[in-house]
């Protein structure tokens, strides 16, 4: 039988509701990477929920359970391996350089979603990404971040001045957009 597993912020914030009404699911609360794991781990091998971090499910006395969060994570580059078949089938390339916000808005539903404030991927590491993907022959690059240019104004800058550069010398196709 398929796990079906819900995300984001909707899902996350509405874990309850869903879970009573839909209660074979799970739930992912906040950065999904480290419950994903887990979750393939309890299809898999048979891992019990209470130790994933970062979801909700309905137990077999049909009560929700929250599990605890996990540490915060690190963003890293995404595992494009199957970057080739998305090209072939006119897909699009996402490019997430950071996650989060540094704000801490009392108002704001990130600092509750993610738990930990901006979490940045190097430049160098965004840099070598959007090479990659540009080498593959997209052109364009959609980015998923949600507050790019909050918090440190100059990394966004020195990001900005480095692929105009690399535009202007060759290293990147002129027609590369974002």
């Amino acid at each position: 039988r398929p796990c079906v597993v819900l995300g984001n912020v909707v899902a996350a914030y509405n874990a309850q509701v869903l879970l009573r009404k839909y209660p074979e699911v799970l739930v992912c609360i906040g950065n999904g990477e480290r419950a994903m794991a887990g979750i393939i781990e309890y299809v898999r091998d048979g891992k019990r929920l209470t130790n994933i971090p970062d979801i909700a499910y309905v137990d077999y006395d049909m009560q929700i359970k929250f599990t605890p969060k996990g540490q915060p994570i690190a963003l890293m580059r995404p595992d494009r391996f199957m970057i080739d078949d998305v090209k072939a089938s006119n897909g699009r390339a996402y490019l997430s350089t950071t996650r989060g916000c540094p704000n801490n808005c009392f108002f704001c539903s990130r600092r509750n979603f993610f738990g930990h404030g901006k979490i940045e991927l190097p430049v160098d590491e965004v840099i070598r990404d959007i090479k990659f993907l540009n080498d593959k022959g997209f052109r364009i690059l959609l980015v998923t971040d949600e507050d790019f240019l909050v918090g440190d104004l100059q990394r966004a800058i020195k990001l900005a001045e480095l692929i105009l550069e690399m535009k202007h010398t060759g290293q990147l196709d002129r027609d590369l957009k974002f």
